[in-house]
């Protein structure tokens, strides 16, 4: 069941957006894992099923000159 606070949310995708806008505004400089994770976290606890796949997709549309972490 999700909560009052986030019923005017229409879509996964968009509550996906706005806690990465979120985390991206009041974080600076954390690991690229910190901000999917914390992504993922958020998303679950409102009650939307996202996977972490989709979050990272997100996340380097956000920041597409970084390099995934994963490319060492």
């Amino acid at each position: 069941m999700r909560s009052q606070h986030h019923s005017n949310y229409v879509s996964t995708v968009e509550v996906m957006h706005r806690c990465m806008i979120t985390y991206m505004e009041r974080t600076a400089n954390m690991p690229d894992e910190w901000y999917i994770s914390s992504v993922y976290d958020s998303c679950w606890r409102k009650g939307y099923q996202v996977t972490m796949q989709d979050v990272a997709d997100l996340y380097f549309i956000y920041r597409p000159r970084q390099k995934r972490f994963w490319e060492k």
